[in-house]
């Protein structure tokens, strides 16, 4: 009797390995598609925290935002976006030397209003 394998045994002994492979790789597609599912759900995540992100900034000058108007030197947290463009409209300072002298005039931290604590009111 021979030990040596045959080519129609060495193919059967191969196809649990092959369906093992196979299996292996639908693993590691439903693992990345996991992993991007996650990528873009943090991503998500953090559009909602930055657009929650507020920034104190002390008023420069005079100015009408959404209806509220503040004064010169007016503390006031704006979200991150608008106290943005505030800054690059040359009407706000958001460093926080310029918050601390502001607020040490006196004054208190103002909270300008946004779509979601209207709502809430």
């Amino acid at each position: 009797m021979s030990t040596k394998a045959t080519p129609a045994a060495a193919s059967a002994a191969q196809l649990p390995v092959q369906g093992d492979l196979a299996a292996t790789q639908q693993t590691a597609s439903d693992l990345a598609a996991a992993d991007l599912a996650a990528a873009a759900s943090r991503a998500e995540q953090q559009q909602r925290l930055a657009a929650l992100a507020r920034t104190p900034v002390r008023m420069l000058r005079a100015t009408q935002v959404d209806d509220v108007s503040y004064g010169a030197d007016a503390p006031v947290e704006f979200p991150a976006g608008l106290a943005d463009a505030l800054t690059a409209d040359g009407a706000a300072d958001p460093h926080p030397d310029a918050v601390a002298y502001a607020l040490s005039l006196g004054q208190v931290l103002l909270q300008h209003p946004t779509a979601s604590t209207d709502s809430a009111a």
